[in-house]
């Protein structure tokens, strides 16, 4: 098989025939074929590529405005997951999430720390890569992957080619030693070479040629740097994006508007703010607010949209940063110019699986042997709401970019909406090289290897992050779900005793969740029925969820909103189609349509619950309750594979 079929690209701007260009016309062509089969569980090869803060602003994402060929060509091989989330948005705890199969509750790894990663919190978890040694695999780390060091996961060794601010600047004056010389962005005419990435290129091309000459097969992390901060890259990639177009750099949706109204404060907004800040070299001057600003802010008018020369300058609302437009924009392309520049190593790398020798000759091919996974440890802020950087509980920092190739897969090309965490990577990747789990190691994924057969399947209903915050007075810890529909986010204290506040986003109406519903009363049958999911932290592998209530308990069904007090319900109970009637306490999987009426029972208020008490309650399987009214009821999809709620009065669709 072949990766790139240069006939479907768009054509190339003139800029880029000198670097991505006369690359990829070095490619093969693609075959692109698309089989029936599925995917064989044979031990695979397995090449894992890690990218640092990397937005899902890609073309296979629908941003057209994005320079990335060689994205959109194993796009066109792979499956893309639209929906899928980290479990913490900052570096070490992200990436060793993952490694680890765990989220960062588990794994208790919640700051960058080389003296607190997984192997003193959770000593008995047995890495990735270190479970493919086990199995027989080579393992080798190039860049960045765990972000500290980890030598029991690699056979062959690790090598991060970090060596300090030397890598990040190479124009004079630029220094990563003090705030007052760190530029945030820096273009150069150097080779690929000289900056981390095009070290880490290189290195990962030699490494597949030796690792496709050996007899066992490899597990290789290849981890790019950019487009963490400093956007420091060579001068051409810069020269794709124009600044001063809106159409090659488009201000983000919603970055005129302020923080999200009815937001929370600035403290459980964003943990991570400053980091912007720390690069000061060339960036605009703090100014102070003009009367006019201060009166722009009571009558809501305010926008960031400020060009004038008394008025250029940041202005700190409410503890957030707000840029001009200007420098947001040169912020913004420095950003791009890094997601291409990352692009061409990519492109380097996946053409070494085609020609591992590079001499022309396709016949020793390994595409066929390899699954590649394309992710991004957590998404970034570009602006949005006041909002730079990482480290919130919102969906441009949790979101990531996600795609996974799998030799002779059925969904090439195609687009899943199905809802993916990162710990789903670890047991997908053991279940496509044909590999158990560690003896005794509890992951907190599930593989998601069907949807590359079949990308309109159901994978699971939430996804969960959270964020540590250590500012002030305000130690505190977020954590919040992500449904098909809702976000849902609270805020504790980290001893999770004292609830501080609640969000709550609706992604039908608000994509960029700049309306917070999380003190309306109109929502609260939503919001309390995902702070019950959140609390539990279960994932529901068999049914979607959104605004259904909490899953039942083995002797009764309890849920929020629907029925008001007093309401009288009848309990139906559905009963197993295989082995007959089910003996007193049992529970089966597989239902059938015909019911048995039992006895009818009355709603009883407990506070916000409502609960129905469902007598010969150890034969439950299956519980439907209806009100006894002329409303019709509004039904509920299915909560758990034994109850679904049909209710009428109050419930939100």
């Amino acid at each position: 098989m072949r990766f790139f079929r240069l006939s479907v690209f768009r054509p190339l701007p003139p800029i880029l025939s000198f670097f991505f260009g006369g690359m990829l016309l070095a490619l093969p062509t693609l075959a692109g074929k698309m089989l029936t089969e599925p995917i064989q569980k044979t031990p695979k090869n397995v090449l894992f590529i890690a990218i640092d803060d990397l937005r899902p602003e890609l073309p296979n994402y629908g941003a057209e405005h994005i320079i990335a060929p060689n994205i959109e060509r194993l796009a066109e091989q792979s499956l893309t997951f639209s929906h899928a989330y980290c479990q913490i948005a900052i570096c070490q705890p992200s990436r060793e999430s993952i490694m680890v199969g765990l989220r960062a509750d588990t794994t208790m790894v919640y700051d960058i720390d080389p003296n607190h990663t997984f192997r003193h919190t959770a000593p008995t978890a047995r890495s990735l890569p270190e479970h493919f040694a086990k199995m027989g695999y080579r393992t080798q780390s190039l860049g960045k992957i765990f972000h500290q060091p980890d030598p029991a996961s690699w056979t062959e060794g690790e090598n991060d080619f970090y060596e300090g601010g030397e890598n990040h600047y190479h124009l004079p004056g630029n220094d990563m030693s003090s705030f007052a010389t760190r530029a945030p962005y820096e273009a150069s005419d150097l080779p690929d070479e000289a900056y981390m990435d095009g070290k880490v290129a290189a290195a990962a091309v030699d490494a597949v040629q030796k690792l496709a000459e050996a007899p066992e097969p490899f597990f290789l992390a290849v981890g790019f740097w950019k487009p963490h901060l400093p956007f420091s890259a060579p001068q051409k990639y810069f020269d794709l994006y124009d600044h001063n177009d809106p159409a090659s750099v488009p201000i983000p949706e919603g970055f005129e508007l302020l923080p999200a109204k009815n937001g929370p404060p600035p403290q459980f907004r964003n943990a991570y703010s400053g980091e912007l800040t720390t690069y000061a070299k060339g960036r605009p001057p703090f100014k102070e607010k003009t009367a006019a600003t201060l009166q722009a802010l009571a009558d809501g008018t305010f926008t960031t949209n400020r060009q004038s020369d008394e008025d250029y300058g940041i202005i700190t609302i409410d503890g957030m940063h707000i840029y001009p437009d200007d420098y947001s924009r040169r912020l913004a392309k420095g950003y791009y110019a890094c997601v291409s520049f990352i692009d061409a190593q990519l492109g380097k790398v996946i053409a070494a699986l085609e020609d591992p020798n590079n001499d022309g000759d396709t016949s020793d091919s390994i595409a066929d042997e390899t699954v590649i996974v394309f992710w991004g440890d957590h998404g970034f802020h570009l602006g949005h709401d006041g909002l730079w950087t990482k480290r919130t509980n919102l969906e441009n920092s949790t979101r990531v970019p996600l795609m996974v190739y799998a030799p002779n897969m059925n969904g090439t090309g195609a687009t899943t909406d199905a809802i993916t965490e990162l710990t789903d990577v670890y047991p997908s990747l053991l279940e496509l090289a044909g590999l158990d789990a560690p003896e005794g190691q509890q992951l907190e994924g599930a593989s998601f290897a069907p949807l590359l057969d079949q990308p309109e399947r159901f994978h699971r209903n939430h996804a969960i992050s959270m964020e540590h915050s250590l500012e002030g007075d305000y130690e505190h810890r977020g954590h919040t779900i992500r449904t098909d529909r809702w976000r849902y986010v609270e805020w504790r204290s980290t001893a999770l005793d004292k609830l501080h506040l609640q969000e709550l986003y609706d992604h039908a109406s608000d994509p960029q969740e700049n309306i917070n519903l999380g003190e309306n009363d109109a929502y609260r049958a939503v919001r309390d029925a995902l702070q019950i999911y959140l609390a539990q932290k279960k994932v529901n592998f068999e049914e979607p969820i959104g605004t259904e209530a909490a899953p039942p308990e083995a002797d009764a069904v309890t849920f929020f909103g629907g029925p008001a007090v007093g309401d009288t319900l009848q309990a139906s109970f559905v009963y197993d189609d295989v082995n007959g009637s089910p003996e007193s306490g049992s529970v089966y999987e597989w239902l059938r349509a015909d019911s048995l009426d039992l006895s009818v029972k009355t709603v009883v208020a407990t506070g916000k619950k409502y609960t129905v008490q469902a007598a010969d309650a150890g034969k439950l399987i299956k519980l439907r309750v209806t009100p006894r009214s002329e409303e019709a009821p509004k039904t509920g999809k299915p909560v758990s594979s034994r109850a679904t709620l049909e209710v009428g009065r109050g419930w939100l669709p």
